[in-house]
């Protein structure tokens, strides 16, 4: 099941994103007009964060939320995939989902998996952007057509 985001999730995702490109701007990976952040910015960004053990669970989360929104920006701009918060027998998570299908992505559980690791926005985000069009691309198809 998945349903629209609140006002409050926009607000957050707002922030997020606002808060993800500005640390770009700080650290010198971004231009002031380049939003959302590109694959690439997004790696150098994570290549100069401190990732030292001594981060808070909140800090993780707020981590988590900041790369997680921004390369979630950058993935619906470039598949038209629309932000929904999803629900299953584990909890509520921030996707993308392409409409009118089960087509969808978790940025933010994808930033959750690899945090503190190597930089990995540059080499997934093309993979996964032609797999989401080639999976709504399937399933956009009439029950009939088998080709």
């Amino acid at each position: 099941m998945n349903r629209e985001l609140n006002d409050a999730a926009n607000t957050l995702l707002g922030k997020m994103t606002a808060h993800a490109h500005q640390a770009a701007l700080n650290a010198g990976v971004a231009s002031p007009g380049g939003c959302p952040l590109s694959p690439e910015a997004l790696d150098r960004l994570w290549s100069g964060w401190d990732w030292s053990g001594q981060m808070t669970e909140d800090e993780k989360k707020s981590a988590i939320a900041l790369f997680g929104f921004a390369f979630g920006e950058y993935l619906a701009l470039q598949t038209g995939m629309q932000w929904r918060i999803v629900s299953d027998e584990f909890g509520d998570d921030y996707a993308l989902v392409w409409p009118k299908t089960d087509v969808s992505a978790f940025p933010l559980a994808t930033v959750g998996k690899r945090l503190g690791g190597q930089p990995f926005f540059t080499s997934i985000s093309r993979a996964l952007i032609q797999e989401v069009r080639s999976a709504a691309a399937r399933q956009a198809r009439p029950w009939w057509k088998v080709w």
